[in-house]
């Protein structure tokens, strides 16, 4: 008779947001990375100025910006850079998801997506390379009539300066995700188990808005490590 041998899900350390206070010019701060590691949300994304402002490929409308993260700065995790490394020890590297925030009949484009309602790329996850100089990085009429509309609509996320992040408990995968024929222990689990909202690394909690998977930069439903939201 075969066994089947059962590997434990190993555990992982998520990191969570240390906000600070708004700032002037908070995309060159995280730019230079000295004092600021992410953006959450905000009006701001770091685009060439020849560079048009993100679509969603599903409905066609302009996406927001969600996250940035600066790759290059020692306020990001080392465990969260050794997966997404810089593009090049020079300049700053960028880390970004965009997504789509259209209504629809099920909650915005992304959500939609998420739902399995909809099929198609609502969202943009990416790396990107800025001159060191941050050449490119200027007024855009392109950009300004893109932001401008969005501002209209009400769409943007307000913006939160995250400066760094925390070590949190490290955390188990989330009970749904383990199927109904692994060996639960339900001591273990309430010690472990995977905590809501923005973070690093970690594990994804099943409905949860999104779960980026790293390191393989892309969008999906489940994965050990990435960053989430709820």
């Amino acid at each position: 008779m075969s066994r089947v041998l059962v590997q434990p899900t190993p555990l992982l350390t998520p990191y969570f947001p240390k906000y600070s206070d708004e700032r002037d010019d908070s995309l060159r701060a995280l730019l230079s990375g000295e004092e600021v590691s992410a953006l959450f949300g905000g009006s701001t994304p770091y685009l060439q100025a020849d560079e048009e402002w993100p679509c969603c490929k599903t409905c066609g409308h302009t996406l927001i910006p969600y996250l940035q993260i600066n790759l290059s700065s020692e306020r990001t995790p080392q465990e969260f850079r050794q997966y997404l490394p810089p593009l090049d020890p020079k300049g700053t590297t960028l880390f970004q998801i965009f997504i789509c925030a259209e209504e629809t009949d099920s909650g915005s484009c992304f959500e939609a997506w998420v739902m399995q309602v909809e099929e198609g790329e609502s969202w943009i996850v990416r790396r990107v390379r800025v001159d060191a100089d941050a050449t490119g990085l200027g007024a855009s009429a392109a950009h300004d009539e893109a932001r401008a509309t969005l501002e209209e609509e009400d769409q943007f996320i307000p913006e939160r300066v995250i400066a760094e992040w925390t070590a949190g408990n490290p955390e188990t995968e989330h009970w749904e995700a383990a199927g109904s024929s692994a060996d639960f222990d339900e001591a273990f689990y309430e010690a472990h188990k995977p905590a809501d909202g923005l973070k690093l690394l970690g594990y994804g909690v099943r409905g949860t808005v999104l779960w980026v998977s790293v390191p393989r930069v892309t969008t999906g439903r489940t994965s050990t490590g990435g960053v989430s939201y709820n």
